[in-house]
């Protein structure tokens, strides 16, 4: 298992602060503990063993947070690093280049859940050869998402933007396997992996591909979608 995993936790939550305005999204409480302790102990337990936490909004918090989970958790160690300027996803990413130690690592969103296999996701990556690998779900409804264009072999042909209309389809789950060598190949300045990273690869065949990985993913984006999740982990948390 690889075992660093960034977390990208520097989103502003606009949507969110209807019902939770003191806090970034990735604290919010679920069944009494930090969204990021579910996260943290799910890829754990395929052994990950450090965490990066890539903070913006509210980044104090998110330091807050990784003190006091140094202080409780013997095993594992959680780093932060914080952009003083919003740098996007990509922009996030690209900081980490001195501070992974090894050549492949995991990219998860910090306001997501996807219970998926996460060492299948591993092995895929590695039996590939893309410098991208990212966990597919299919999605009933991708009116609300964007969706991928994938060929017979799972390469990711194109990144469609959402469209509102009710059809089904692949989206991401928000959990990526990368080639450190990806780091190389953002820009400088604010930069999305969605926008643009992600669809800049779509040109080089077999550098991106999709791990359908067969698990629903679930976010708290939203007011809705925070009540939907905490009903789910209420009878399906551990």
């Amino acid at each position: 298992m690889v075992e660093e995993v960034a977390i990208l936790c520097g989103g502003r939550g606009r949507r969110l602060r209807a019902v939770v305005s003191d806090r970034p999204k990735p604290l919010v409480t679920i069944d009494g503990r930090p969204f990021l302790d579910i996260l943290i102990d799910y890829f754990s337990r395929f052994g990950a063993r450090r965490f990066i936490l890539l903070a913006g909004y509210r980044g104090e918090d998110i330091e807050g947070y990784a003190n006091e989970k140094r202080q409780s958790a013997d095993n594992i160690s959680v780093e932060v690093s914080t952009e003083t300027e919003e740098l996007g996803t990509a922009g996030a990413l690209r900081r980490l280049g001195g501070m992974l130690s090894g050549g492949v690592f995991i990219v998860a969103n910090g306001d997501s859940y996807c219970r998926l296999a996460v060492d299948r996701l591993v092995s895929h990556h590695l039996a590939g050869g893309q410098l991208v690998t990212l966990a597919a779900s299919w999605q009933d409804d991708c009116g609300d998402f964007g969706r991928l264009e994938l060929d017979g072999r799972d390469n990711i042909l194109a990144f469609r933007e959402k469209t509102g209309r009710r059809q089904g389809g692949m989206i991401s789950a928000g959990v990526y396997c990368m080639s450190r060598q990806v780091l190389g190949l953002i820009p400088t300045g604010r930069c999305s992996l969605e926008r643009d990273v992600f669809p800049a690869l779509t040109a080089r065949p077999g550098m991106i591909r999709a791990y359908r990985c067969g698990q629903p993913v679930m976010d708290i984006g939203t007011p809705g979608r925070l009540a939907n999740f905490c009903k789910w982990w209420q009878n399906n948390g551990d």
